[in-house]
Order: structure tokens, then C-alpha cells, then sequence
């Protein structure tokens, strides 16, 4: 399967979503509000970062990481 990212206007996204949803071979994945997304992200950073601290997660030296980028 491939994905495909269609933006809408806010105004016409019930619409296309119950149009697309009539096609048996379209799959539609519930939005995830931004600021959630952002939120769960940094909460799991946080927790990594704990983690770490404590030495349960392997970590790299910065000068590893920044040689790859």
C-alpha cells in the first residue's frame, strides 16, 4: 500500500473524509493534533533522558552523533 498526505480545508475535511472512506482500498488514519504529537514527544524525551541519567539507556557521545549528520 501507498501512503498519500492530502491537505484540505478545514471546512471540507468531514467531507472528503467520508468520500474517501466509500473506496473499499482507501484506508484513512485518525488525524493527531500537533500540539499532542508535540507534547508526547517531548514527554518521551524527558523519560529517555531519565533514563540515561540512570544509565538504563544507552547512550553515544555528541561528537558520535554529530559526525553522522
Amino acid at each position: 500500500m501507498k501512503d498519500i498526505h492530502i491537505r484540505v480545508a478545514n471546512h471540507q475535511a468531514s467531507f472528503v473524509r467520508k468520500l474517501l472512506k466509500q473506496f473499499d482500498f482507501v484506508e484513512i488514519e485518525e488525524e493527531v493534533d500537533a500540539k499532542e504529537k508535540v507534547l508526547a514527544n517531548l514527554k518521551q524525551a524527558f523519560k529517555d533522558g531519565n533514563l540515561a541519567k540512570q544509565g538504563k539507556l544507552k547512550t553515544r557521545p555528541v561528537r558520535e552523533f554529530l559526525g553522522e549528520i
